[in-house]
């Protein structure tokens, strides 16, 4: 299993970010690293300086990273995480399903959250997209067309 949890995505509420938290949260290792300034404009995701009582300890580059989690029983789970794409889309989408392939990735889960008109009384609705209408017909989730 693959999550995907990139930021620039809709995340109402920081839902997907909370859900990434946990997950890195957890014991796992890093297994890859995306060349981020092919990826990245660093003009709109500047590096972030570290201070401490005014002197600068480090600076930490945006990054996107493949991690792998060691925390879930009975399942290999990658997390694909960090700052999405400005530039080389294709490259990184062709880069993403070659490392599924070479790892023998069976499912994609994209981590969002996009805001509803719906009362707080109602439970919460889960929406997918899948790659075949089989896999749509197994799962519990409202679908979407757009």
């Amino acid at each position: 299993v693959l999550v995907l949890a990139l930021d620039g995505w809709i995340d109402a509420a920081g839902t997907a970010g909370e859900v990434r938290s946990h997950l890195l949260a957890g014991d796992g290792h890093m297994i890859g690293r995306f060349d981020t300034d092919r990826l990245l404009d660093h003009r709109a995701r500047r590096p972030t300086l570290s201070l401490v009582d005014g002197v600068s300890r480090g600076l930490d580059w945006p990054a996107i990273e493949l991690r792998l989690l060691d925390h879930l029983e009975g399942r290999d789970v990658l997390l694909l995480h960090g700052a999405e794409p400005d530039h080389e889309w294709r490259a990184f989408a062709d880069a993403v399903v070659g490392m599924c392939q070479r790892l023998d990735v069976a499912l994609v889960i994209g981590l969002g959250a996009y805001p509803a008109a719906v009362p707080h009384t109602r439970p919460t609705r889960l929406a997918c997209t899948a790659g075949s209408a089989d896999l749509v017909d197994r799962l519990d989730f409202l679908t979407a067309s757009l």
